[in-house]
């Protein structure tokens, strides 16, 4: 089910699937924010749970949080789709998580282990949230939309069971 394919089966090694892209996008999307509180927990002088993923932005964890943010944007970036619907989505998608790791959010925790940046301000603040509500619609967009669709003249029994779950909730 994990299993992640780096040499598909082509002449040419170098070229990754994008099975495996889109696996890698959703690995890492599933691990920021496991990653950014049990790494804070145990490794830095945070021993709290703060109250939003974008808080981590303000501590030590903030090159976890905008290096997996800009590796998902990568991945999110460099995956052209089927058709052009998904490669203007997949395009948004991953501006919107750049938006998200460069522009930090202002948060009123006043917890000794949050160093607020000095660039943090009410106009980053409303680019970050922005950014974050139009990524995770356009995710949404992704996931209910586009990842169910097969191809054309696709017989019923020839869809995978993903799929077909997918398509009756649209």
């Amino acid at each position: 089910m994990l299993t992640i394919n780096f040499n598909p089966s082509s002449n040419y090694p170098i070229v990754m699937s994008f099975k495996t892209m889109r696996r890698m996008v959703g690995i890492m999307g599933m691990a920021l924010p496991v990653v950014a509180c049990i790494w804070s927990v145990l490794f830095s002088d945070c021993h709290i749970l703060l109250d939003s993923i974008s808080a981590y932005y303000h501590t030590n964890m903030r090159d976890i949080f905008v290096g997996i943010l800009c590796a998902v944007s990568f991945f999110l970036f460099a995956y052209h789709g089927y058709d052009n619907l998904d490669f203007i989505t997949f395009k948004i998608a991953s501006i919107s998580a750049l938006g998200i790791a460069f522009f930090p959010a202002l948060i009123n925790n006043k917890s000794s282990c949050i160093n607020l940046a000095i660039n943090a301000s009410i106009i980053t603040n409303i680019l970050h949230y922005s950014s974050a509500a139009i990524f995770f619609i356009v995710l949404a967009f992704i996931s209910i939309f586009l990842f169910t669709k097969s191809k054309p003249n696709t017989r019923k029994e020839d869809r995978t069971t993903q799929k077909s779950i997918g398509i009756v909730f649209i």
